[in-house]
């Protein structure tokens, strides 16, 4: 493989570099906050100043940030560089707006998009079990297979339209979050029965609505193992935001406005970072 920077090092962008660096792929690093650097430094990457001299050394550019803002300005940083990566791969889940804001700065200035948002927690990726679900030009994504066999896991390809990748993440997000929410109504309610949670999540894992998905949420709020977050509840409503931009915030879409009031609930009552296993942990207190 070419060699390869990583922009970002919140929770997943760190479990990417560690992934590829335990798979023994030489990566140069940027964080904003550069501390975040030195551990990933001892690991074998090269951490890097400025986001312009580790796109001069890379000729793919990984990014994994938060939201749509710190995604497009890193976008326009690396079309600002002199000299430009062949191809950006964005981790990071986005609203298909910046995605397609993105693809065009990334075109207009000679660098192959892709836009590949995660399906999983860090420690999924570190697993080597995370889905990737990729769209963007065909001939970056051929190009790029060698570094999804590195991280391991399923990559979906989803056509060269960036955006499609988006919609599929929010959309795969929303399900979550309706099960998770669903999950903890059911949950707490059985708090005040004869019947436990535990004889609950043990039938419906034997019926043809069991799922790992169910097994795994279901386990964290029965235990109520909200903290400490693998991912934050902030990032998760920050995307049921940008799934109910797609619904034009349409008022009839009442799972959706009943999982943002779970989670706007939540935010008030609880004073310590969440995981979003605890999107509707108020319903607890």
């Amino acid at each position: 493989m070419p060699p390869i920077g990583l922009i970002g090092l919140g929770a997943l962008g760190s479990a990417i570099a560690e992934k590829l660096s335990a798979e023994g792929v030489p990566l140069g690093i940027w964080n904003r906050s550069p501390e975040k650097t030195k551990s990933m430094a001892t690991n074998g990457a090269t951490a890097y100043q400025t986001i312009e001299k580790l796109c001069q050394e890379s000729a793919w550019v990984l990014s994994c940030v938060s939201d749509d803002g710190a995604m497009l300005q890193v976008n326009r940083s690396i079309a600002n560089c002199g000299n430009k990566p062949e191809i950006h791969i964005s981790f990071s889940s986005c609203s298909p707006a910046a995605v397609r804001e993105a693809a065009k700065l990334a075109g207009d200035n000679g660098v192959q998009f892709l836009n590949c948002p995660i399906l999983g927690r860090p420690d999924v990726v570190l697993a080597g079990k995370a889905g990737y679900l990729m769209a963007g030009e065909a001939s970056a994504a051929t190009s790029v297979e060698p570094l999804f066999e590195k991280l391991g896991g399923s990559l979906s390809n989803l056509g060269t339209a960036p955006d499609q990748s988006a919609i599929i993440k929010l959309a795969m997000n929303y399900f979550i979050a309706l099960t998770i929410g669903g999950l903890t109504e059911i949950i707490s309610t059985l708090e005040h029965s004869p019947t436990s949670a535990d004889a609950f999540l043990n039938v419906i894992s034997k019926s043809p609505a069991g799922s790992p998905l169910i097994s795994l949420f279901g386990g964290l709020i029965t235990n109520k193992a909200f903290s400490p977050p693998l991912f934050g509840l902030q990032l998760a409503h920050k995307d049921i935001g940008y799934f109910a931009d797609l619904t034009m915030n349409n008022t009839d879409y009442f799972l959706c406005s009943a999982i943002k009031s779970h989670m706007a609930a939540t935010n008030k009552s609880r004073n310590q970072p969440t995981d979003w296993s605890g999107l509707a942990s108020h319903l607890f207190n």
